[in-house]
């Protein structure tokens, strides 16, 4: 080889060294995988601080003594800004990259023994409930054949910071609307209702009869003919109703929602919520009738919508009827990202998950709302519900679990940042203090959960105190009502009334004297106005609870106010011969009410005219005085008459002003001309 081929071989080895070099350190700083993080969160305070951080969290826990876990995926970097808050962190699974993590309701050893590793990684367990990570080829039907409830993190990440606002009231007076509704509720169309849903009778579906002996979520035709019995019925009685679509491990699923828009503020949103959905113990879940679980909650929504088809409320009340809750509340999860999306303004969210259980030991039930660290929204909603039971008598034992479980449809809507409320029979939560025995349905998720298990009259004052909570929380509205009519003649007017207080001011026009105001419950200053009337008002007037009130209104007319006013009446026509004097007699009467005086001017004539005052005397109302006028008639003229005319003023009200035409004349052949009355008046405009 020659020097120059030695020269270019050195140069090529050079490169190539080189580029080995520069792709080495490329090699070495990989970007570290996001990591499956639990953060121990001691107080709300630190939980307000990653909050601010943004940190993207997908599940905040509580064990069973209401020690609270964050579970977050995170960057390297977004680690690196939760340990500087101070604190504490255990990384539980390295490489969060495609994952898909499951809460499970069981504790570690009976998840182990109903599971294979080939389908799960365990990778955190309290006394509460376990995290596992989903194996890759494995499917959602796997998690359902542990016969747990689970719900899968994420992906998306949920709200830490939840609602405080102090408009939800923690106690109510007994309302008379309020118990004449929920009277309305028996257990007969309860059971009835259920029998439908589970199978023990046909319903009504496009107008065909159907037995519907499942609802599970993936069953085809079952479960799209429960949601559109609902939705017809709902159509029916009037409101407006649509599916809320979404696809789930393939299938093409939906949600029923209906509406209706509140009066007076619409933008706000009380929700009340049920899962659609059955299961039994294996696939294919047919039949799985499900009357406790959870027909029942449906049940009471059928009710509680027909019962209230005709009750306006200042909010809008809306009713979701959810599917895929038997699989991780998947179509709560759905619903509840996109009403967040759309930034809608829920209030609060009673979810009814079986309630119609009862056999041990009295009427049990249970009122699960969020952290115990935490105070907001939700636990300003478990007492409504509570003080609810207590105002209107009803058989029941509600106790509030603060450290509430997450596996209903409500904890998709805590996720999401919204107040939310689970109603339930006894259920079994490890974090309850409460009496023993407990009391849970034994046919839970079996072909036993039918119709005749269940306890009618618990079930009925369940559904009431839900509806009774749920009118209290949408402020229905009220009435004023009475008649407006002159006090002097008792005769219907023609008039508006006004009504203002905290909610706005609302108003009514009159038909035949009648009026009827509808507004919410409170307190308002009232008001009635009729042409040619003093307006009356009446202040504090309260409309808190009932179905109205009655104010009736009598008016004093206006009185006539002082007026200027006068009037002119003289002849109007006098005779004379060549060369006389002659002289017009003007009276002025004041017909006003008012004392006046009045100036007199005359306008320009051929005769000699002259007027003896310019300026009367002060004349009092209903008074008269005379004026005169005198003209010189020419000894000889080609006129055989002339006109003057006097102008009156009112000095008090100068606008008021009137003339008089006064015409002289010539006798001619000693034969008198026709005299002619002249009046004239002056007045205010009417």
């Amino acid at each position: 080889m020659n020097a120059f081929g030695r020269i270019f071989v050195i140069m090529a080895v050079s490169l190539i060294l080189a580029g080995a070099f520069a792709v080495l350190p490329a090699l070495m700083l990989a970007p570290e995988p996001p990591a499956l993080l639990r953060i121990e969160v001691p107080s709300a305070g630190l939980l307000e601080q990653l909050a601010a951080l943004d940190v993207p969290a997908h599940a905040l826990l509580a064990d069973s003594q209401g020690h609270m876990v964050l579970l977050a995926v995170l960057a390297p970097e977004q680690q690196r800004l939760a340990r500087a808050t101070g604190a504490r962190i255990t990384i539980l699974d390295t490489d969060a990259r495609g994952a898909i993590y499951y809460l499970v309701e069981s504790d570690a050893s009976s998840l182990r023994e109903r599971s294979s590793t080939s389908v799960l990684r365990l990778l955190y367990a309290d006394d509460r409930q376990v995290v596992i990570r989903l194996r890759s080829d494995s499917a959602l039907a796997d998690l359902e054949a542990l016969g747990a409830r689970f719900s899968r993190l994420g992906p998306d990440p949920i709200a830490l910071s939840f609602p405080m606002t102090g408009a939800i009231p923690t106690t109510i007076p007994y309302d008379p609307l309020v118990a004449n509704l929920i009277a309305q509720i028996t257990h007969t169309t309860l059971l009835t209702e259920v029998g439908g849903l589970s199978g023990e009778r046909d319903i009504p579906v496009g107008g065909v009869p159907y037995r519907l002996l499942t609802r599970y979520t993936y069953s085809g035709t079952p479960v799209a003919r429960a949601t559109q019995y609902v939705y017809e019925r709902l159509q029916a009685l009037g409101y407006s109703v649509n599916y809320h679509r979404y696809t789930l491990s393939g299938y093409s699923l939906r949600n029923v929602i209906a509406e209706k828009p509140g009066r007076v503020t619409p933008e706000r949103i009380v929700l009340l919520t049920a899962h659609l959905d059955s299961r039994s113990v294996t696939s294919p879940h047919n039949p799985a009738p499900g009357a406790d679980d959870n027909a029942s909650g449906c049940a009471a929504l059928l009710q509680v919508a027909e019962l209230l088809a005709d009750t306006d409320f200042a909010f809008t009340i809306r009713f979701a009827f959810f599917t895929g809750e038997e699989q991780g509340m998947y179509g709560s999860y759905y619903y509840a990202a996109a009403v967040a999306a759309a930034q809608e303004h829920i209030i609060g969210v009673l979810n009814l998950d079986m309630v119609a259980w009862d056999a041990v030991e009295g009427p049990d039930i249970d009122l699960h709302t969020h952290l115990p660290a935490v105070e907001d929204d939700s636990d300003r909603l478990a007492a409504l519900f509570a003080s609810v039971v207590q105002a209107y008598s009803l058989d029941l034992a509600p106790q509030i679990v603060e450290n509430g479980t997450r596996f209903s449809d409500h904890s998709r809507f805590w996720d999401r940042g919204y107040a939310a409320l689970l109603l339930i029979e006894d259920y079994y939560n490890p974090s309850e203090v409460a009496a023993e025995p407990r009391d849970w349905n034994p046919n839970y998720h079996t072909v036993n959960d039918r119709l005749s298990t269940l306890n009618g009259d618990y079930f009925r004052e369940f559904a009431r105190a839900s509806m009774a909570t749920f009118v209290h929380l949408a402020e229905p509205m009220r009435t004023i009502s009475g008649t407006v009519t002159a006090v002097d003649t008792s005769v219907p007017l023609t008039a508006t009334v006004t009504a203002a207080g905290s909610w706005g001011v609302f108003s009514s026009e009159t038909t035949s004297g009648t009026y009827v105001l509808s507004l919410p419950a409170g307190v308002f200053t009232v008001t009635a106005e009729a042409s040619g009337f003093f307006s009356q008002t009446i202040t504090a007037f309260s409309v808190l609870t009932g179905t109205g009130a009655r104010l009736d209104f009598a008016l004093t007319p206006l009185a006539p106010p002082p007026s200027y006013r006068f009037e002119l009446q003289s002849a109007g026509a006098t005779l004379g011969d060549p060369g006389d004097l002659v002289t017009h007699t003007v009276t002025i009467a004041n017909t006003g009410t008012l004392s006046d005086t009045y100036a007199l001017e005359l306008g320009a004539a051929v005769f000699t005219s002259t007027l003896p005052m310019t300026l009367t005397d002060w004349l009092s109302p209903g008074y008269v005085l005379t004026a005169s006028v005198q003209v010189q008639l020419p000894l000889s003229s080609t006129l055989t008459h002339d006109v003057v005319t006097l102008t009156v003023s009112s000095v008090m009200s100068p606008a008021h002003t009137t003339t008089l035409p006064l015409r002289t004349a010539f006798i001619v052949g000693r034969v008198y001309l026709p005299v002619v009355l002249r009046f004239a008046m002056a007045s205010e405009s009417r």
